[in-house]
C-alpha cells in the first residue's frame, strides 16, 4: 500500500495558517507551500483567536487558491522580472472577488 502524499505541515497543524503571512489582519493571508491544500475550503479558527459569546474559539471558513498556473511569466529576452500590469490586474480582480465571497482568504504559492 503506498504511503498518503506529503502535505505541508501548514496544512496538518491544528492551525491551517502557521508560518501564513498575515496581509489584512485577520481577512487576508499568503502561505508558500510545499503541496496544495487538501481542500480549498477549511474551516478553523484564525491565528488571532478571536472570542465569541460563550468563551469557545468561533472557527471561520479559511479558503485557499493559487494562480500559479494562470498568471505565466513571458521574459522578454533573457530576463526574468515582475509580471506584467495585465496579468496583474487579473490576479487583483480575482483578490477582489475571493475577499467579497470569503470571510479569511489565503493565497498560496508551490515552493
Amino acid at each position: 500500500m503506498m504511503p498518503p502524499p506529503k502535505i505541508s505541515g501548514t496544512i496538518r497543524s491544528k492551525n491551517p495558517l502557521k508560518g501564513a503571512v498575515e496581509i489584512l489582519p485577520d481577512r487576508l493571508y499568503y502561505a508558500a507551500l510545499k503541496a496544495p491544500p487538501p481542500s480549498h475550503n477549511i474551516l478553523a479558527s484564525t491565528p488571532r483567536k478571536t472570542k465569541a459569546t460563550n468563551d469557545t474559539v468561533e472557527k471561520k471558513q479559511i479558503h485557499f487558491f493559487n494562480m500559479d498556473h494562470e498568471l505565466v511569466y513571458w521574459n522578454f529576452f533573457l530576463d526574468f522580472g515582475p509580471l506584467n500590469l495585465g496579468q496583474f490586474s487579473r490576479f487583483a480582480l480575482k483578490l477582489q472577488d475571493k475577499l467579497h465571497k470569503f470571510p479569511v482568504v489565503c493565497f498560496y504559492s508551490n515552493t
